[in-house]
């Protein structure tokens, strides 16, 4: 029976070790065992490759190229654990308010190897969170950086972040007429300015945003109005 490329390769593996006559085959012929495991040892974990007069045999956990460990000439090859690779799915370029319950996703995270994997979250706000796809809301606005680590518990992990930006929206009540005005209208019927800056709308003249106002934590000093 022709034996398959696998093994004939495994063959040519035990032969370097015959020639080298040690153990150090693997730094002797360098180039045999890089492409032994580039092209067949897939899977991470220890191979041995040894001089045999018996026929080639597969152990549960690794190959072998000897029925017995005793074998005269054995050269063990060592894949590395493959690090895992991070995806942090979330908000994205989209603003969330205060108190906004917003959600994350690690979901589509990955390890070559097929290992378990664990996900941490810093959320950049002092507090974290472990699972695969957490709901988060924060208690104050700015722009927030969170950061997603997985790891494979072997060693190996990845990072990814994204930036959060956090506001709240200000809701402007008239004392009159209860009617509501978002911020983003452009006129009110009264004036309206920053408590720290420029005064951002006028009565009567109504002109436009001396300068866009910049939404987060501002306080405003209202004539016959209040803040809700």
């Amino acid at each position: 029976m022709q034996d398959s490329p696998a093994l004939t390769k495994l063959y040519e593996a035990r032969d370097a070790i015959t020639k080298a006559g040690e153990a150090g085959a693997k730094e002797r012929f360098p180039d045999d065992f890089a492409d032994l495991e580039s092209q067949y040892l897939k899977a991470r974990g220890t191979y041995y490759a040894c001089q045999e007069d018996q026929a080639l045999t597969m152990g549960e956990d690794l190959v072998t190229l000897a029925k017995a460990i005793e074998t005269r000439r054995v050269a063990p090859v060592t894949l590395p654990n493959r690090p895992p690779t991070a995806f942090l799915a979330g908000p994205g370029d989209d603003e969330i308010e205060v108190e906004q319950a917003a959600r994350f996703s690690a979901r589509h995270s990955a390890d070559p190897d097929g290992d378990a994997l664990t996900y941490q979250w810093d959320w950049g706000d002092g507090t974290t969170s472990d699972v695969m796809e957490p709901m988060h809301q924060y208690e104050a606005p700015g722009v927030y950086t969170v950061v997603l680590t997985v790891t494979d518990g072997k060693g190996g992990s990845d990072t990814a972040t994204t930036p959060v930006t956090v506001i709240r929206r200000v809701v402007i009540r008239s004392t009159g007429s209860q009617v509501l005005f978002d911020f983003d209208q452009a006129t009110l019927p009264s004036a309206a300015q920053e408590q720290d800056g420029p005064e951002i709308l006028g009565f009567p003249s109504m002109r436009a945003l001396e300068e866009p106002h910049k939404r987060g934590d501002k306080s405003l000093i209202m004539n016959a109005l209040s803040l809700t």
